[in-house]
């Protein structure tokens, strides 16, 4: 068809003058619009570098024309175009200095830091609800000079339509900065070559044929990779965006033998598209210089024989309408279909078999959903469409200035998970979008303010809150630090379980006891001057004259006005000449296949000091429903429990801070550490408990705890096996009568399944020795009791001869004589 008649046109010459200093300014844009008659004109355009817009536009009556750049702006009114006349008109500047302007520079330099001459940038930026943009050039210094208003704005590299065809040689990405109303406002960026350009050559072609593939199109953006990268706040979404500078870009074609040829610089993101065919995304790098022979493949898309069905609800499952759109997961950027779905809810989309993603929206609410769709199809899915609140505000310190790159978290109040965080800008604000629920917006405390908590926060998915926060001035801090010795064992080692109590004038403020490395921390202490006292743990503590160890000791004076203060204090190491020391002797179980039940012992040279023991005892992983028991002679630990764990490796270690009754230590403070690993099972035959009492008439009562309805015998070397019987369940028990026994003798014991049998449980061994007997003689009764009933025969004796002659006497008394 023919082209019509074209619009009668005129020249203008637009020149565009500051109003204060009367220069010419150069990159300034200009906006014309009126009328021809009926028909509506306009045109735009940009001053070059000697303040002039030389162009031609549709002649007729321009109700106004527009001037604005970085200094002010301005306009005129009511200038006629003639057709193939000349219009001259200047536009003064007003300063934009009247409304708050301020002057500043950005220096633009190659990654080298050297200044780059004549380059062009664009800065913009919201002033009083309205947006500007101006567009400025370097200096022969690489200095861009301008006049706007306070604020955050952006610079970026653009093109403008009064550079024609010029192709900027130096880009730079979205830089934003904030001007300030008082200070130097001097920012410097760094821009990248966008030349000289290399070709990208080579075939597009059937992936699955090889054969070539004509008028596939090829779209090629040249960028510069910056090594840093940008994320955003929400976790399981944090991934890092692409922050990259645009440099160059061009769109080319495969001709009719498949060869393309493309232009680039850098680094070149290739898309190739073509009817019938995958989309296919490729990076090329051009660093070399040297250009690059790079063949195309693309894969065909397969039928579509499969479908996704399903329905689109709200957050109270009941349907609405919306939209569907499904991209292959397996084929970047490439949509294998969508569907607009009606009130009922319904939907089903034809596909091929593949992963996808599901995009699923409505014109207020957006979710996505990740699936694999089989062959026979995927059906019955149900897409919720949920609505999100936002909770958003400004940050602020105490003093009322901003608070700027503020770590804002979101938490949930059910979970306590963390939801999103967010980190302040130059604004000071933060925003978050979550579904409905309970949380509270958290800030942690740093060296400058207080932590912060909201209150609870309801929100519905529908409501917004706005929360602007004050970070109060810090007052409070933390105290931390070692307890270390000082000589001995624990030299420049942490000391576990001294007692540390923090101080100020007025007494203890608080008190705690050192972890297993030495450390203590106390937490939200008020500013002030305080000092430490320490005390070490009982079994390492010096005894004058009796024991060496550590003795207490205090810290210096120190002030804590920051967030965290650490002071460290060494406990002087005291050594006792001839000290005594006593030593752990043995230990189990030991090994692999431990049952389940077994009791846990430890033995020792001599008795212990049971509160000590028992609090240095500490077993990994924790076992449950722990208890205690002791040997006669307080030499012998057990300890108790609910069942291991099967097929676990576990780890006992006795801290060396035990003493034993005498108040002796551990030798050199050491304890023990060992492991062993449990079977599947529970020990079939088990005792856990055993008494042993020895009567006046060297009876022997033995008694054990068990499990029930097993056979217990009582092995005693030399005398032999009595089984003994099970009293109530569980619990067993024999007499056995002293006639068995010789008196003030030793007999060794143990407990067996059988007569004679061997020990079943070496932790229940041990000795008993029966009494001494009645004139300290041995034996069963012998010599002793026949010395004794001689004695007895011999009183009775003498105490009747003596009766005997009393009587005689009485009756030979009246004849007045007595006889011998």
């Amino acid at each position: 068809s023919e082209e019509g008649p074209a619009a009668p046109q005129g020249d203008v010459s637009i020149k565009v003058v500051d109003a204060l200093s009367g220069v010419p300014v150069p990159g300034a844009e200009v906006d014309g619009w009126g009328r021809n008659g009926d028909d509506y004109i306009r045109f735009d355009g940009w001053t070059g570098d000697d303040g002039y817009l030389n162009t031609s536009v549709e002649a007729g009556f321009y109700e106004e024309i527009y001037a604005e750049a970085s200094v002010g702006w301005g306009e005129v009114y009511n200038i006629s175009v003639e057709e193939s006349g000349s219009t001259e008109v200047t536009i003064f500047l007003e300063r934009w200095n009247d409304t708050g302007s301020v002057p500043g520079t950005i220096t633009l330099v190659d990654e080298n830091g050297d200044p780059l001459p004549g380059q062009w940038v664009t800065i913009s930026g919201e002033y009083l609800w309205e947006t500007y943009r101006v567009t400025l050039k370097s200096d022969e210094r690489g200095v861009v000079h301008f006049m706007l208003p306070p604020g955050l704005c952006t610079v970026y590299s653009s093109f403008s339509s009064f550079m024609g065809e010029y192709r900027l040689q130096w880009k730079t990405g979205s830089t934003q900065i904030m001007i300030t109303p008082e200070g130097e406002n001097r920012f410097t960026i760094t821009m990248y070559p966008a030349f000289p350009l290399q070709p990208i050559t080579g075939f597009v072609k059937d992936a699955g044929t090889g054969k070539v593939i004509k008028a596939a199109k090829l779209d090629a953006r040249s960028v510069h990779n910056l090594e840093e990268t940008r994320r955003n706040g929400y976790p399981g979404c944090e991934g890092e965006v692409e922050n990259v500078v645009d440099l160059y870009r061009m769109v080319g074609y495969s001709v009719s033998d498949g060869f393309y040829r493309v232009w680039g610089v850098d680094e070149v993101r290739l898309r190739t598209t073509k009817t019938g065919y995958f989309p296919k995304e490729e990076t090329i790098n051009l660093g070399t210089r040297a250009g690059k022979v790079h063949d195309i493949y693309l894969e065909r898309i397969p039928e579509y024989t499969s479908w996704i069905a399903g329905q689109l609800v709200d957050q109270d499952m009941n349907p609405i309408p919306g939209y569907i759109t499904i991209l292959d997961r397996d084929h970047t950027g490439y949509y294998a279909g969508s569907s607009v779905v009606e009130e009922d809810g319904l939907f089903n989309v034809s596909v091929y078999p593949g992963n996808f993603t599901i995009f699923f929206y409505n014109e207020t609410l957006y979710g996505e959903l990740d699936v694999q769709v089989p062959e026979s199809g995927l059906g019955g899915i149900v897409l919720k469409l949920i609505p999100k609140s936002t909770i958003s505000g400004t940050v602020r310190l105490w003093n009322s200035s901003l608070a700027v790159g503020i770590n804002v978290t979101l938490v949930d109040t059910e979970s306590g998970e963390v939801v999103a965080w967010v980190i302040t800008g130059e604004d000071g604000t933060y925003e978050f979008e979550v579904e409905r629920g309970d949380y509270r917006v958290v800030i942690e405390g740093t060296a400058l303010f207080e932590g912060y908590e909201s209150n609870l926060l309801e929100l519905t998915g529908w409501n917004h809150i706005t929360l602007d926060i004050i970070l109060a001035r810090l007052t409070h801090g933390a105290i931390m630090g070692k307890v270390l010795g000082d000589g001995g064992p624990y030299d420049g080692v942490g000391i576990e379980g001294a007692e540390v109590g923090l101080y100020n004038s007025s007494g203890m403020v608080e008190s705690t006891v050192t972890n297993s490395t030495g450390a203590f921390l106390f937490t939200r202490v008020l500013f002030g001057d305080y000092h430490l006292s320490v005390d070490p743990p009982i079994g390492l503590k010096a005894v004058l004259n009796i024991r060496s160890g550590y003795l207490s000791n205090n810290s210096t004076q120190f002030s804590l006005d920051v967030e965290r203060v650490s002071v460290d204090v060494h406990l002087p190491y005291v050594e006792v000449p001839h000290a005594r020391y006593f030593n752990i002797t043995g230990y189990g179980p030991t090994g692999d296949g431990v049952p389940l039940d077994e009791a846990i012992w430890i033995s020792f040279s001599e008795a212990v000091n049971r509160s000590s023991a028992e609090g240095a005892i500490t077993i990994t992983p924790n076992v449950g429903n722990i208890s205690f028991g002791w040997s006669s002679d307080g030499r012998k630990m057990y300890i108790y429990h609910d069942n291991f764990e099967p097929n676990t490796t576990y780890q006992v270690v006795v801290a060396g801070t035990i003493l034993s009754m005498d108040g002796n230590p551990l030798w050199n403070y050491t304890g023990v550490t060992w492991g062993f690993t449990t079977g599947q099972t529970v020990s079939p035959w088990r005792l856990t408990k055993a008494y042993i009492s020895i009567g006046g008439d060297k009876s022997v009562n033995v008694s054990a705890t068990g499990k029930e309805n097993i056979t217990v015998y009582v092995v005693i070397e030399g005398v032999g096996s009595f089984e003994m019987e099970e009293v109530s369940p569980g619990h067993y028990y024999v007499s056995i009568p002293g006639d068995n026994f010789d008196w003030n003798r030793t007999y060794s014991y143990h407990f067996s399944d059988r007569e004679g049998g061997d020990d079943k449980a070496p932790h229940l061994s041990g000795e008993f020795t029966t009494p001494v007997g009645p004139s300290g003689g041995g034996g069963k009764g012998g010599a002793g009791e026949k010395s004794n009933t001689a004695l007895y025969v011999g009183l009775l004796l003498l105490l009747l001869i003596i009766g005997l002659a009393a009587y005689f006497m009485m009756s030979k008394g009246g004849e007045g004589e007595m006889e011998e």
